[in-house]
């Protein structure tokens, strides 16, 4: 008996693993596909030509850590940022001279946290399936 309950519990595990995965995948294509390509502190392009030795990554950057589930999937916690910018100073002085309702959205969110397990992962994947 106790093999099944085991069993149960992984394939719980796992899918809630898949959901995760795929909610990362879907908001880090939508924080991309924003910027066009482009770092949106400096604007920075992208990669044109993968065999260019010049090219600059753009990364979907986090601007509330991944770690706090409530804001990891919300575009507003998002950015595309080049190496060069993808640090906290440079993201928060940002944010703050150009998109201020959004700097105070977000340092309201690292006061108030909610629990991973109030957080319905299916609807997040629903959000995000719905705006790709």
């Amino acid at each position: 008996m106790k093999a099944k309950g085991n069993v149960k519990r992984y394939t719980q595990k796992a899918m809630i693993a898949r959901v995760v995965r795929e909610c990362d995948m879907l908001w880090r294509l939508q924080i991309l596909g924003r910027a066009n390509g482009h770092c949106e502190i400096c604007g920075a392009p992208g990669p044109q030509d993968l065999r260019d030795s010049k090219w600059i990554i753009i990364a979907a950057c986090h601007i509330n850590s991944r770690g706090i589930w409530s804001t990891r999937w919300n575009l507003r916690n998002g950015l595309a940022g080049c190496s060069d910018c993808h640090n906290e100073k440079t993201i928060i002085e940002w944010l703050q001279t150009t998109d201020p309702d959004r700097y105070e959205w977000i340092m309201e969110q690292r006061r108030i946290q909610v629990p991973d397990r109030d957080l319905d992962l299916q609807e997040i994947l629903r959000t995000l399936r719905d705006a790709a």
